[in-house]
């Protein structure tokens, strides 16, 4: 695994912490002979694992996509329930917290079928959207890497099937499309999770964290891709690879490094998104965002780091038509 070099302390700490619980797994993962013997399968990890800057609270997300190579044997009923048992059993034992809806959401995907149905209405009621999106903008491998790399190529050239014809003007505005609309969802899951009984206080500060996990890592996750994506002239398949490999915060450091506005606007999205790192792991995060007081000045917060990301976007694009593309 992967780590990624940052002056802040707590990033790289995070960083550290990720990598060292992702190579547990990794280990024991290893002793599931279904998986093993089915090296077809990528298996990742999103959310802030994915972002590798999970803390001893954050949830684990995973994601299985099976490649459906012609060597690859088909996977039967009986394998995928062996399969998800153990994948719900193992991280139970090394003390994850434990999964939403019983595992519901351990699926073995499709990768053919996934890019048969981008942007159908399969699309969406069977999850592919989710599982595509999340592969490209947070996550991490953590079996079968050669997996995870072909799906990840594959991915990528789905968005990119004009850029053969157009490689000097290439606008990757298909990629970006379905990350704004990725975002959009989000947005409307949270109004939709808002739908709580009045009163029922524990389920509001939920709705609070949530709410500010949107305006924080969800934004980040998807605009400190937008953003260099939409700033480039022209990019190719492969640098789109290699900008989604990394982390986050240092998609945006890269972006930012080659001008100083954009660096001193940087420097402040580091430190509020530092700031919110410590706040949701709090282990009486619900509690503290309860109080009236502190939720005022976390969402003040959210929305400084808001429009310095969106003072990003603005210096990426200027001198460009390229805001156009994200409007029309």
């Amino acid at each position: 695994m992967p780590h990624f070099s940052s002056e802040n302390e707590v990033v790289l700490e995070r960083s550290r912490y990720s990598v060292d619980r992702l190579e547990q797994l990794r280990k024991r993962f290893l002793g599931i002979s279904e998986l093993t013997s089915h090296p077809g399968i990528a298996i990742y990890v999103t959310g802030s694992y994915g972002r590798l800057e999970a803390s001893p609270r954050s949830d684990l997300d995973l994601f299985l996509i099976h490649c459906d190579s012609e060597h690859e044997r088909p996977i039967i009923a009986s394998t995928k329930t062996r399969i998800k048992a153990e994948l719900i059993k193992i991280p139970r034992e090394l003390g994850f917290p434990a999964f939403s809806d019983d595992g519901e959401y351990l699926q073995v995907h499709s990768l053919k079928d996934m890019l048969l149905n981008l942007g159908g209405r399969e699309d969406d009621s069977m999850n592919h959207f989710t599982a595509r999106l999340l592969l490209l903008l947070e996550s991490r491998p953590l079996l079968h890497d050669d997996s995870y790399d072909a799906t990840m190529t594959e991915v990528i050239e789905a968005y990119f099937r004009d850029y053969h014809d157009h490689e000097k003007d290439f606008r990757p505005i298909f990629l970006v499309n379905d990350i704004l609309r990725f975002w959009k969802t989000l947005c409307l899951n949270y109004e939709h999770k808002r739908n709580i009984p009045i009163g029922d206080q524990s389920k509001k500060n939920k709705v609070y964290l949530k709410n500010l996990k949107l305006k924080f890592s969800r934004l980040l996750t998807c605009f400190s891709t937008v953003i260099p994506l939409i700033a480039a002239p022209n990019i190719s398949p492969q640098e789109i690879g290699a900008l989604i490999r990394l982390p986050p915060l240092k998609r945006l450091e890269h972006f930012a490094e080659a001008d100083t506005d954009r660096q001193r606007l940087y420097e402040r999205v580091l430190n509020e998104y530092v700031w919110f790192m410590g706040q949701v792991s709090r282990s009486d995060a619900e509690n503290w965002i309860e109080d009236k007081a502190y939720r005022e000045d976390a969402f003040e917060r959210a929305k400084h780091f808001g429009s310095n990301v969106y003072q990003l976007l603005q210096l990426g694009i200027k001198n460009t038509d390229n805001l156009r593309y994200l409007v029309i």
